[in-house]
């Protein structure tokens, strides 16, 4: 059963600023994995299955792109991107379908063809949206995807590309999902503890 939206045990908690260096603050790759797995799994977790919870793959497609919780409002991650821009992105993704994917990184690569092209829509968005969709269809990304804020935390840690796999990422990381390490790499991607090992 999905997590209901108003919950403030679904809403992520406030990160601290990388500036806001206090005794809680990680300071080591092994202190950002405790934080994650202490702070911000649950809420992966309920995301996930709030994603999962659609009625039928139209409807998972639509939520997914309109980047909306049930309660209407938006995900954080796309609210510089205006209705119109997202709504495009839904109706295309929907009136084009998407083909039968086997993988995460199939789906990626097909959100990423449909909607790629839609001024305002960045590779978190299409990553977002992938994520989503995959939540629904059960797709898990086996890879870490880097895009903004993911692909400043792993020039910290010396890596590039488009997506990284998880052998080439420090020991402490690897404890973690793809999409978990994504996550950290974005939160904190200005922390000196990325540095630290």
């Amino acid at each position: 059963m999905p997590c209901p939206t108003n919950n403030p045990g679904c809403r992520p908690p406030a990160i601290p600023s990388c500036r806001d260096v206090g005794s809680d603050f990680p300071r080591t790759l092994e202190e950002v994995v405790r934080a994650y797995l202490r702070d911000r799994r649950p809420f992966a977790d309920c995301e996930f299955r709030y994603w999962a919870s659609h009625t039928s793959l139209a409807d998972a497609v639509r939520a997914a792109a309109l980047s909306e919780w049930s309660d209407g409002k938006r995900h954080s991650h796309q609210c510089r991107i205006s209705g119109n821009t997202l709504r495009r992105a839904a109706d295309v993704l929907v009136e084009q379908g998407l083909p039968h994917c086997r993988t995460f990184d199939d789906l990626h690569q097909e959100v990423g063809a449909r909607i790629g092209g839609i001024r305002g829509i960045g590779e978190l968005a299409i990553y977002d949206i992938a994520y989503r969709i995959g939540a629904f269809l059960d797709l898990r990304p086996e890879l870490v995807y880097l895009h903004a804020g993911t692909r400043k935390g792993a020039r910290v840690l010396g890596l590039g590309g488009d997506a990284i796999p998880m052998q080439a990422l420090p020991r402490e990381l690897r404890s973690l999902t793809p999409s978990e390490v994504e996550d950290c790499l974005c939160i904190w991607k200005d922390s000196p503890a990325l540095l630290v090992r």
